[in-house]
């Protein structure tokens, strides 16, 4: 998947998502990328287990697992 960050204003930012050839365009408010970016960063930062290369995260509804080095690289 490659994931393109296209126009920026004050208000949206448009994304195109790529994969297998598909193309998916998606626009997002800002306010709610950047409180979501805040809450999902808490989340890392609280549960990062600092003594293996894996952190969790319980998100409503469902469960993520995300390496450390896909995070910090």
């Amino acid at each position: 998947m490659k994931l393109l960050r296209r126009a920026v204003d004050d208000t949206f930012t448009a994304y195109i998502f790529l994969y297998h050839g598909r193309e998916n365009q998606r626009r997002y408010l800002n306010v709610q990328l950047k409180n979501r970016t805040e809450e999902l960063l808490e989340l890392f930062l609280n549960y990062a287990d600092l003594n293996t290369t894996r952190v969790y995260a319980r998100i409503p509804s469902e469960e993520m697992m995300i390496t450390y080095q896909n995070i910090m690289g």
